[in-house]
């Protein structure tokens, strides 16, 4: 073969060999930042699951906690309690215990600092002065605060 065929070659397998380096080159970054989008959409795609069911159990535990109101708000009026009370406490506590499996130690904190609360209006001591409303509006404003924070929603805290 001749030096100028020789060189044809030469530079015909470089392009060849040039060629393949870069689509072997590109086809790695392609797959590697498709996935990375991959995981950070299975990792979005989690964190929006766990907020929807953050969301299911708080709106569970208020249905409670308004149930538990009632009931105690009765109590302060002096009236009878009704015959599902100890029910009520029952479901109230087991959500508020649902809690612990899916929130942040500081809605865990708070909704336990309203469960504390709204049991010992119906079921303790309550001030001798002082409305049913005044005795648990601060723990039940912590544990609102604490929920609208875990659900990603502080902006509501100004309109509040």
């Amino acid at each position: 073969m001749s030096g100028s065929g020789l060189a044809a070659s030469l530079a015909s397998l470089s392009g060849v060999i040039v060629g393949a380096v870069i689509a072997a080159g590109g086809s790695y970054w392609t797959q590697r930042l498709l996935s990375r989008e991959s995981t950070a959409r299975a990792r979005a795609d989690r964190l929006a699951a766990l907020r929807a069911e953050r969301k299911e159990a708080l709106q569970e535990f208020m249905d409670a906690a308004q149930a538990m109101e009632r009931a105690s708000h009765r109590r302060f009026r002096d009236a009878p309690l009704g015959s599902d009370t100890g029910d009520v406490t029952h479901r109230f506590w087991y959500l508020q215990r649902c809690l612990d499996l899916v929130c942040s130690r500081e809605l865990r904190a708070a909704a336990r600092a309203y469960a504390e609360r709204l049991d010992a209006a119906l079921w303790h001591e309550r001030p001798a002065d002082g409305a049913h409303e005044d005795f648990v509006r601060e723990a039940r404003e912590t544990f609102l605060h604490a929920a609208r924070r875990e659900l990603g929603i502080p902006e509501l805290e100004e309109h509040a």
